[in-house]
């Protein structure tokens, strides 16, 4: 199956990572480490109950919208706003964009990549 989180490119900044932004969340976090002074340190998070209220950019925030301009709020109007942006020239195998090695359609594997995995005994 395709990963659609590969086709998000900001429109206003050009960064390639998004998030989901909940309301209403319960968050049950592990304590690992107190010290004297009272700084707690976290281990292992779960998340409970809640509700989404949009998908964003995770470097400027701006939502990601549907066609009809509406925020994304739930996986099938994800999949929308994702199917209606255009393919991505992120790697196939690493998501990065634009390495310096590299000269691809949208959609493959740079050659950095390939390399490395042959390099490293596997094929891509």
């Amino acid at each position: 199956m395709d990963n659609l989180a590969k086709r998000f490119k900001c429109d206003r900044c050009g960064k390639t990572r998004f998030e989901e932004v909940m309301t209403d969340v319960v968050v049950l976090s592990e304590v690992s480490h107190v010290t004297e002074c009272g700084a707690v340190d976290y281990g292992e998070q779960m998340n409970e109950e809640g509700s989404v209220l949009h998908y964003q950019c995770i470097n400027c925030g701006i939502s990601i919208l549907r066609p009809d301009g509406s925020p994304a709020y739930d996986g099938e109007s994800l999949v929308e706003a994702l199917k209606a942006m255009p393919a991505s020239d992120r790697c196939d195998l690493c998501s990065v964009e634009e390495h310096d090695v590299c000269s691809l359609e949208p959609g493959t594997d740079c050659s950095c990549c390939r390399d490395t995995l042959a390099a490293m005994g596997e094929q891509a």
